[in-house]
């Protein structure tokens, strides 16, 4: 019965054979079957038949067994072959993403080459040749060519590559104050002071003062104050004023406040 249990559900025949057998030997299952079929059920009769059973059940869990090998190795057969194919395939994009490195850094040293001979033209086209063996982005590829555009004139064409880098936040704080030189080679004034606030605002010391050459502050005086030796400051007016430093050395010294930017 315990073995019924155990292969009803994985192999039924096997199981039920066993459930069969198990029933036998149950006293109760002796009687009722020698009451329906009308012969003696004697130990001898039992036996033979429970050994037939179990010869049964024995082959038949032997075809399973077998059954369940060739399902094994024809699954593991598959298994292989795919993993297998797997590996062919990874090996051909490792191969190509080879090649593809080989041919973008070939280029690149031929950009840099041709820049260094101020042959910009020449060098922007090696770096469009390196980017079709690019298959992520290469900002730095990217960068280049803004700049070899600029040095080329091709100012238009520079700023398309300097907005596709500040909207991937590539070195946004040198890129604003690059493309800020592009706009004011095409007398785009009011986009260079936006771009070189930006720069600004992102720690760009020479975008600070180009800021300021291109636009100069307006200020005009707010108010003035007492200017003592020493470099401080005082409001008094009288006697005394600045005596613990050092005396005055301007009683009207101006305070500038800023009027407006001109943009």
């Amino acid at each position: 019965m315990l073995g019924a249990l155990g292969k009803i559900f994985s192999h039924f025949p096997v199981g039920f054979l066993f459930l069969i057998i198990g029933l036998m030997l149950l006293p109760p299952v002796h009687a009722l079957l020698e009451k329906k079929l009308r012969f003696r059920f004697t130990w001898l009769i039992k036996s033979i038949t429970c050994i037939l059973l179990f010869i049964t059940a024995i082959y038949l869990e032997g075809k399973y067994d077998l059954s369940d090998q060739r399902i094994a190795h024809a699954e593991k057969q598959i298994s292989d072959k795919v993993e297998k194919e797997n590996q062919l395939i990874k090996a051909e994009e490792e191969k190509k993403e080879k090649q593809q490195k080989i041919s973008f850094d070939l280029n690149m040293v031929r950009a840099d080459s041709a820049a260094n001979k101020k042959n910009y033209k020449k060098a922007i086209l090696f770096i469009d040749e390196a980017l079709k063996f690019v298959n992520g982005n290469s900002y730095e590829a990217y960068y280049k060519r803004a700049s070899f555009k600029f040095n080329a004139k091709q100012y238009a064409e520079s700023v398309e590559d300097y907005n596709y880098l500040i909207n991937n936040d590539y070195k946004k704080d040198i890129v604003y104050y690059e493309r800020a030189q592009c706009y004011i080679k095409q007398n785009k004034k009011q986009q260079a002071v936006e771009d070189l606030r930006q720069a600004k605002k992102l720690g760009n010391a020479d975008a600070d003062k180009l800021y300021e050459k291109i636009n100069p502050e307006r200020r005009r005086v707010a108010y003035y104050v007492t200017r003592c030796c020493d470099g401080s400051t005082s409001s008094s007016t009288g006697r005394g004023t600045c005596s613990h430093h050092g005396g005055v050395c301007d009683w009207n010294d101006p305070v500038y406040e800023p009027i407006v930017n001109i943009n």
